[in-house]
C-alpha cells in the first residue's frame, strides 16, 4: 500500500521529505494582504507536502505494526459443513453420555456465535 502512495505522491512531485502545514499561515489564511507567518513569508505552508511514506510518523507506525504482528498466530477457522454436522450430531448423540451431549452443546454454541475452537473453550 506505501508503494501506491509514493507513485501517487511521485506522478504530483510530491519526492521531497513529508512536511505537514504550518498552523500559523492557515490562521493568517483569511487575512487581505497574506503573505505567510513569519517563517514562511512568500510561500505559505498551507497544505501538507512530500511523501508521507518517509514520514517518521509512518516509519514508526510501521515499526509498531510489525511488533505487534510477530506474535501473532493464525488459528484454524475452518467451517464445518452441514454434512460433517449431521454426522458428529449422529454420533455424539447416539452414544447417550452426558460428556457427548455436552460436547455437541458446545459445538452448537460455537457455530451460533461463530467462534474458533480456541475461543469456544475460553468462554465463562
Amino acid at each position: 500500500m506505501l508503494s501506491a502512495v509514493s507513485v501517487l505522491h511521485a506522478s504530483r512531485n510530491q519526492r521531497g521529505p513529508f512536511v505537514f502545514a504550518c498552523a500559523a499561515c492557515c490562521a493568517m489564511e483569511k487575512e487581505v494582504n497574506y503573505k505567510g507567518c513569519r517563517y514562511h513569508r512568500g510561500s505559505p505552508k498551507l497544505w501538507q507536502e512530500g511523501n508521507p511514506k518517509v514520514s517518521e510518523l509512518v516509519t514508526n507506525a510501521m515499526k509498531s505494526n510489525l511488533a505487534l504482528g510477530s506474535s501473532y498466530v493464525v488459528g484454524g477457522d475452518s467451517p464445518i459443513t452441514p454434512w460433517e454436522l449431521m454426522d458428529i450430531r449422529t454420533h455424539l448423540l447416539s452414544s447417550n453420555s452426558l460428556d457427548d451431549f455436552q460436547l455437541f452443546t458446545m459445538v452448537l454454541v460455537s457455530i451460533k456465535l461463530f467462534l474458533r475452537s480456541d475461543e469456544l473453550v475460553q468462554l465463562k
